[in-house]
């Protein structure tokens, strides 16, 4: 594994791979018996109004997921609102559940878990929703505002 390295090229014949190290900046070639690319990722977070406001988090990694817990002890936080019914969307949402928190799922796509056929999708949201899970289907999200009476945070649907 090499962290924080790009592998500029790859000879499959050769089996072989030219690295550059991110942090050195030294160039060479390593030889493999099975290659796997694992590009790592970010969290897409789409210039939406209010998105940078606190309480507002992206989830990728573990301290990301100890932040949202810190904050919603802090907060003793009652209600949220998850962007995305995908499968990290509903990973949080099943946690929160199981914090006591309300949750609202908000998925721009007319089904959560977009990659599934929309009849296995079915049974997911029945699911969800006989769990206390309420959904928000084929509605994006518009922006996030501040709600400076009850100290808490609006999320404005494209709707």
């Amino acid at each position: 594994m090499r962290l924080r390295s790009e592998v500029r090229s790859i000879d499959r014949e050769k089996r072989e791979i030219e690295v550059n190290n991110g942090e050195t900046g030294k160039v060479y070639r390593e030889k493999y018996d099975a290659l796997v690319l694992a590009t790592g990722a970010a969290p897409v977070r789409p210039p939406i109004p209010g998105i940078d406001l606190p309480g507002i988090f992206s989830l990728r990694t573990i301290p990301d997921s100890r932040q949202i817990r810190e904050q919603i002890a802090g907060r003793k936080a009652k209600r949220a609102v998850v962007v995305g019914g995908g499968f990290i969307g509903l990973e949080t949402t099943e946690n929160l559940v199981r914090r006591g928190v309300s949750v609202t799922i908000v998925e721009m796509l007319p089904q959560v878990m977009p990659p599934v056929d929309p009849e296995m999708a079915v049974p997911i949201q029945e699911h969800l929703t006989a769990n206390g899970v309420s959904l928000c289907l084929g509605d994006g999200v518009a922006g996030f505002e501040q709600v400076p009476k009850v100290n808490t945070l609006s999320v404005v649907t494209k709707s």
